[in-house]
């Protein structure tokens, strides 16, 4: 996960001071917990919104995408 948010330094898709270890365990931490809720049984639509928060709180915003 680290390799590929330096990669995104690298092409200048996120700014270079990304804190790049912390966001890299939140990610792995988020799709555990995501993945736990998953085989319990959440709901896929509960499930997919709550994903796409999550994510919205741990990555940068896309380059020449309108945040949410």
């Amino acid at each position: 996960m680290e390799r590929r948010f330096y990669d995104g330094i690298g092409a200048g898709e996120i700014p270079a001071d990304f804190p790049v270890a912390v966001r890299a365990s939140q990610v792995l931490d988020l799709g555990r917990g995501l993945t736990m809720r998953a085989q319990m049984g959440a709901p896929r639509s509960e499930f997919l919104k709550d994903a796409e928060e999550a994510a919205d709180l741990v990555l940068p915003p896309r380059r020449g995408n309108p945040e949410r």
